[in-house]
């Protein structure tokens, strides 16, 4: 994401992932019509690993979500969405992998 201005930049949210190299739609549960226009982003673990730039975010937030919920966050873009007023929360692991559909939780082994 290379720009002058964050303006636009919620229509590359995840781009890599939901577009293919023509630009038509993967299967992605941000292109599936039921998902349009929600303003809360579940994820599971490291939400914004490898997200340091304030780009992650603004993403985020442009494309029209107002909070994440995740079972924990990068520090630096904790930081960043919370300065843009986006809600990040992380509610206990147990709690945040049951919002998950069971195809996208985490199963952690015992030791």
């Amino acid at each position: 994401m290379k720009c002058v201005s964050f303006d636009g930049l919620g229509e590359f949210l995840f781009y890599d992932v939901r577009k293919n190299e023509d630009g038509s739609n993967k299967k992605h549960p941000l292109n599936e019509p039921r998902f349009n226009g929600a303003t809360i982003l579940l994820s599971g673990a490291n939400f914004g690993c490898g997200s340091s730039r304030e780009h992650a975010p603004q993403a985020i937030q442009k494309y029209g979500f107002r909070a994440v919920i995740a079972e924990n966050f990068a520090e630096i873009f904790f930081g960043n969405s919370t300065t843009l007023g986006i809600h990040a929360c992380a509610p206990a692991a147990k709690t945040s992998r049951r919002l998950l559909p069971p195809s996208k939780r985490i199963r952690r082994l015992k030791s």
